[in-house]
């Protein structure tokens, strides 16, 4: 039941991925490279965009042994269909490690050398995608705090990009 949790979990997060980078390059090259201004963590979609497939790098590297030399972002990808073709890349590699998870893999604790330090956790614990689905449950809808690039999709084309979350 666990590994079913996480699968889907992780099929969400996949799914989530590719619908906000669908959006983010329709909106064309431009666009996504626009300053978004302060209010957001990275100054561009693009920049989002990049940070997420870094993070999903970092922690798929960490869960197999391997020790990340740093996060990727923005200017690690000189375009929309780079950042595509390596995330699509990634997403393989996750899906492999996902399929092949057992359940002593979820209890296994992993040691690691953060890009700041030493750090331990649990595959079935450290699930960022879960806390997201649990806000979902707890509150109906994702938290503005939940929902990454969405509201500065909205900013980005002046119109307001489909909101398909609410």
């Amino acid at each position: 039941m666990e590994l079913d949790l996480i699968r889907g979990s992780w099929n969400y997060h996949w799914w989530g991925n590719r619908k906000l980078f669908d959006i983010v390059s329709g909106l064309g090259e431009d666009t996504a490279a626009r300053a978004l201004g302060s209010q957001f963590s990275f100054p561009s979609l693009k920049g989002m965009l990049a940070h997420i497939h870094g993070a999903d790098r970092i922690w798929l590297e960490r869960w197999t042994g391997k020790k990340p030399a740093k996060l990727l972002g923005d200017a690690d990808f000189t375009s929309l269909a780079d950042l595509r073709k390596r995330w699509d890349g990634l997403e393989d590699e996750q899906r492999r490690f996902v399929d092949a998870l057992t359940p002593s893999e979820l209890q296994r604790v992993v040691v690691h050398t953060g890009l700041d330090g030493k750090g331990t956790f649990r595959a079935r614990d450290h699930d960022h995608h879960g806390q997201g689905l649990a806000a979902v449950h707890r509150h109906g809808r994702l938290l503005p705090h939940r929902l990454g690039p969405a509201p500065a999709l909205r900013r980005s084309d002046g119109a307001g990009a489909e909101r398909p979350w609410e």
